[in-house]
């Protein structure tokens, strides 16, 4: 597709691995970005924060 698509993926993800978030990425030519201490839910206070820090480098 023809729109920028970026991607946060949680490095201890449990339920997606890595290789197959890699492989769409490079499909479909997003951008992808590894939060070291993200899990595949960002819940805790410090992964909402990079996240929001992470929205705002793509939104604002």
């Amino acid at each position: 597709w023809n729109t920028d698509t970026y991607i946060m993926y949680g490095a201890k993800d449990e339920l997606c691995e890595f290789e197959t978030i890699n492989y769409f990425t490079k499909k479909h030519r997003c951008e992808l970005e590894v939060m070291e201490t993200g899990e595949h839910y960002f819940h805790t206070e410090e992964q909402l924060k990079i996240f929001e820090q992470w929205l705002h480098k793509h939104i604002d």
